[in-house]
C-alpha cells in the first residue's frame, strides 16, 4: 500500500526536486512501518531567521492506524537536511512507540 502523502509548501518554491524527496522519504517512513494512516509534511521558510539562521523548518504529523499520533518539526540551512532529519526523527519514534505498544509474547509451557 502507497503511503497516504499530504505536501504543503509554505513560502517555499515548489520544486519536482523538493517533492520527490518527499515521496523518497515517505518510501523510507512507509517501509519502516506499515500502519500509517496519514502523513501531511510542510515545508516552510521562515519569515525571521532566527539567530542560528536557520531560514526553513519541515514539520512532519504522523497518525498510525492504532491511532497514535508522531510529530516532528525540524529546522535547517537546507529543506533537504530539515526534511531528512524530521522523517528520521519519526522513523525513530514511530519504532519506540511501536514496540512498547507490541503486546509481550505468551511464555508458552511456563512451570
Amino acid at each position: 500500500m502507497e503511503l497516504p502523502l499530504d505536501i504543503c509548501f509554505q513560502d517555499v518554491p515548489y520544486t519536482k526536486t523538493t517533492e520527490e524527496d518527499v515521496v523518497v522519504q515517505g518510501g523510507r517512513l512507509s517501509h519502516a512501518c506499515s500502519q500509517i494512516s496519514r502523513c501531511r509534511v510542510s515545508l516552510i521558510r521562515n519569515q525571521r531567521v532566527s539567530l542560528e539562521g536557520t531560514p526553513y523548518s519541515v514539520e512532519l504529523d504522523v497518525m498510525t492506524r492504532r491511532h497514535q499520533h508522531v510529530f516532528s518539526k525540524m529546522s535547517g540551512n537546507d529543506v533537504r537536511t530539515a526534511l531528512r532529519d524530521a522523517f528520521t526523527e519519526v522513523i525513530q519514534e514511530l519504532e519506540s512507540v511501536l514496540a512498547f505498544a507490541e503486546p509481550a509474547p505468551l511464555l508458552a509451557n511456563a512451570r
